[in-house]
């Protein structure tokens, strides 16, 4: 049983249709539908069963012997980075998590959990994956600090050696109609494009950042295991297949990803 968390969601619903064609389907889906579309990215998916995520967390707490899995992949947050209520992020995105996580080491079970980069800030750090840099990134606002306030807990407890981390950046694709005003940058200037015929660009104005970036921007996925914390780049959210196979116990890294990052400009 493969648990995914997030999994009506934009990459979670991509991740478990990438698990159907690997022949996966005994897999438990836990989200929030609540009152908007998302539910639609379930209809093509095969899964034994829907839990809701306030539900499914009972289930965890309470040690129910009814849920077991021999992997969780934890795609589910709040992902708002306009969200200001610091609490609900800390209780979402921060202790459900942790509890997760615990349960996962607890029975044995593969934990793979999204990150961000937002985690990074404004990018003058860089982008390194060294644990030991951690402390010195400033997340400028809530989502990431309760993201990167987990990588900090993970490390310092020592539930990194027996986890993966991934960071994502931008990331787009089918499956995000849902998300409002934090759709991607490719969907977003596809629908002003098609109402004006024109799209809206913005820019940074430290050009110091943009020739960092440009320069340690890394190449979709490195090979990797547990204990890391990695950094993934702009990508298609269906192209799914490395961590599709990483839930697999058996699979103890990675496998190098065919993919590789794409430019804003090639999709003109």
């Amino acid at each position: 049983m493969i648990i995914v968390t997030g999994g009506a969601g934009f990459i979670g619903s991509s991740l478990i249709a990438t698990l159907n064609k690997c022949g996966y389907d005994d897999i438990i889906v836990v989200d929030e539908l609540g009152s908007d579309e998302k539910w639609k990215n379930l209809r093509r998916l095969k899964f034994a069963d829907y839990l809701e995520k306030d539900d499914f967390l009972e289930l965890v707490i309470s040690a129910d012997q009814s849920i077991s899995a021999e992997a969780i992949l934890h795609m589910g947050a709040c992902s708002d980075t306009t969200e200001t209520n610091c609490s609900y992020l800390i209780n979402n995105n921060y202790q459900y998590t942790k509890e997760l996580c615990h349960w996962a080491l607890e029975n044995n079970a593969r934990f793979i959990y999204a990150s961000s980069a937002a985690t990074y800030g404004d990018g003058e750090k860089g982008f390194d994956d060294d644990l030991a840099l951690i402390d010195s990134l400033e997340p400028l606002n809530m989502y990431g600090y309760s993201k990167h306030i987990f990588d900090k807990w993970a490390i310092s407890s020592g539930a990194i050696d027996s986890i993966v981390g991934l960071k994502f950046f931008n990331v787009f694709g089918p499956n995000e109609h849902h998300k409002a005003n934090m759709i991607s940058f490719p969907l977003r200037a596809f629908e002003q494009i098609s109402q004006t015929g024109k799209v809206k660009l913005f820019k940074s104005h430290r050009n110091q950042w943009h020739i960092q970036h440009r320069h340690r921007h890394r190449t979709l996925l490195t090979r990797y295991g547990k204990g890391s914390l990695r950094g993934d780049g702009t990508a298609r959210a269906d192209r799914v297949y490395p961590y599709a196979r990483a839930s697999a116990r058996q699979i103890p890294v990675l496998h190098q990803s065919k993919y590789r990052q794409t430019s804003l400009r090639r999709l003109r």
